[in-house]
């Protein structure tokens, strides 16, 4: 089975789906989310980001690199929650809290992402918000709560 993604999922190409645009982290690094052995409940285990460079790719060959200033990332759960759709009930799910453009001390961040990530299912629900008169409010929510089932073609043209 998998889940299919509405159209305004974050996580798709840039370009209406052309393989050749995408994001990356900088020097092919990957961003820890948590540690190996990470601990659970509320704030859970923390991370601190200080290199939070990407680059936009146009293309296969053409790229910009930006940054998003310092970051930190949270581990909270689990926790059982229901989206809906064809989704079972009270999942399983941790919450991974990234926030970012935040100060050289890691506070004052402008912007927090949360991603859900149910047992079985996988990333079920992704929610950004940005830091406005003292605290966070939401700005975009997607919700992966529809199953069908299908086959996923990879195409890594660049790659």
């Amino acid at each position: 089975a998998t889940i299919k993604l509405p159209p305004d999922n974050p996580h798709r190409s840039l370009n209406s789906g052309s393989p050749t645009t995408y994001k990356k982290f900088t020097n092919n690094t990957n961003m820890p989310f948590a540690p190996r052995c990470a601990k659970g409940g509320f704030p859970g285990s923390t991370i601190k980001i200080p290199n939070t460079s990407y680059d936009i790719h146009t293309s296969c060959q053409n790229y910009t690199t930006h940054t998003l200033k310092m970051g930190i990332n949270q581990l909270w759960g689990p926790y059982k929650v229901s989206l809906g759709g064809n989704l079972p009930n009270n999942l399983s799910t941790l919450i991974l809290s990234y926030r970012y453009n935040c100060d050289a001390s890691y506070g004052n961040c402008g912007d927090k992402e949360e991603f859900y990530f149910a047992r079985r299912y996988g990333l079920v629900q992704w929610v950004h918000y940005a830091f406005i008169s003292g605290k966070y409010q939401q700005q975009q929510k997607s919700v992966f709560n529809q199953v069908t089932s299908g086959i996923a073609l990879a195409n890594f043209s660049c790659f």
